[in-house]
């Protein structure tokens, strides 16, 4: 966040109910509802110039990502925060999605770093690549195959 938004102020960090962590069909993070679940972050305050750098990361304007306002609970209290929702949610049907090589090793590390809840923090880490399933020269093979099932490669062309 200090690299594309160095306006932003840290918060702190905060939950939400009935949202579920899981990884799009690109291979990037993303939430959906679900019930009886929590989700966990960090809470930034953002300038305007923020938001335009985070939407324009985010490909907010190529339909990549959506924004949303959700209800998060911060510092005791309930507030409303901006999140951005993969528009590639779909599942492949005989496995969760991969994530991009490194990226979820970051988010976790994160988790750590802003002392996510132990259970949370093992949720995130099950989405961590598994060498025997998926061995790293494989891996490239694999996500390209689950990315042509949402039509990332489409996408990006436009």
């Amino acid at each position: 966040m200090t690299q594309r938004c160095p306006a932003a102020s840290l918060i702190s960090t905060g939950w939400s109910s009935n949202y579920g962590y899981k990884i799009d069909g690109r291979g990037f993070a993303t939430i959906v509802e679900q019930e009886k679940s929590r989700i966990w972050g960090v809470v930034w305050k953002l300038t305007e110039a923020c938001e335009m750098a985070l939407d324009r990361y985010e490909g907010v304007s190529k339909g990549i990502y959506g924004k949303e306002m959700i209800t998060v609970e911060a510092q005791s209290t309930p507030q409303s925060c901006l999140v951005y929702i993969s528009a590639y949610r779909q599942a492949l049907k005989t496995r969760p999605n991969l994530p991009n090589l490194g990226y979820q090793e970051r988010i976790v590390a994160a988790a750590k770093e802003f002392d996510f809840p132990a259970d949370y923090r093992e949720e995130l880490s099950a989405w961590l690549p598994d060498p025997e399933k998926f061995p790293v020269e494989n891996w490239a093979v694999e996500l390209q195959k689950q990315r042509a099932t949402v039509g990332y490669y489409r996408s990006i062309a436009r």
